[in-house]
């Protein structure tokens, strides 16, 4: 009988283990702003985006030249855009400042790139309330091939770059400045959670747990 506690209780342990990572391994999933209201005259945009948690407002003021349906840009290359579909396209070939609020604040928000740059003419992306440095999610070809580009902690630097990077941390709004004028580049903006999760127990940590439970069963079992 002994063993046979001591057997469940460590079979709960690797069961729990393995549906916790299957949930990080499933939380990469983005949702992307629906741009609903567009006004390029005045610089401003609004729309919202929805994942589980519910609906977010979402403002947009600054420089806007126009908004196009992105299906074009981003179905054709799922590889480029971690097999997401950013869908709504803010297209963009003026300088200047914009800045994105949120109606709640949101974790780890997320830029879809499309064409920033061309080889012969770099375009950056400096971000100004960054939280923590920014991280490269995955990058590649689109209509018109791919250049290169270099991310440092706070700029995307563009030679015809297409791809997704995160902003790690919790936000209210997102400023940043565009450096030089080009043909057209554009992005969209999307979310995975609009808070911060209650802290997880490590795996490790969550299965000596309950193996030092499965140890204090069997001494019960042993004293009487």
């Amino acid at each position: 009988m002994k063993n046979s506690i001591y057997s469940k209780v460590i079979f709960l342990a690797l069961f729990v283990v393995l549906v916790v990572q299957t949930a990080s391994a499933q939380a990469a999933n983005i949702a992307w702003t629906d741009w609903t209201n567009v006004n390029s005259a005045a610089d401003i945009a609004s729309g919202q985006v929805v994942n589980n948690s519910g609906n977010i407002d979402v403002n947009y003021s600054g420089v806007l030249d126009a908004f196009v349906d992105g299906d074009t840009y981003y179905k054709g290359y799922p590889a480029t855009y971690d097999n997401s579909n950013p869908t709504d396209l803010i297209r963009i070939w003026n300088k200047g400042s914009v800045n994105i609020g949120f109606s709640k604040p949101v974790l780890d928000p997320y830029f879809a790139f499309v064409s920033v740059g061309r080889s012969n003419s770099q375009v950056d992306y400096k971000f100004l309330n960054l939280q923590s440095p920014l991280q490269d999610i995955s990058h590649g070809t689109n209509n018109w091939g791919f250049g290169s580009y270099i991310l440092t902690d706070d700029t995307l630097k563009g030679k015809e770059y297409n791809g997704i990077i995160k902003l790690p941390g919790v936000y209210t709004d997102i400023s940043f400045d565009i450096k030089n004028p080009e043909n057209w580049h554009g992005f969209n903006v999307g979310i995975s959670s609009t808070s911060p999760p209650p802290p997880v127990p490590e795996p490790t940590s969550m299965a000596l747990g309950a193996m030092g439970l499965a140890g204090i069963l069997s001494f019960k079992r042993r004293k009487k």
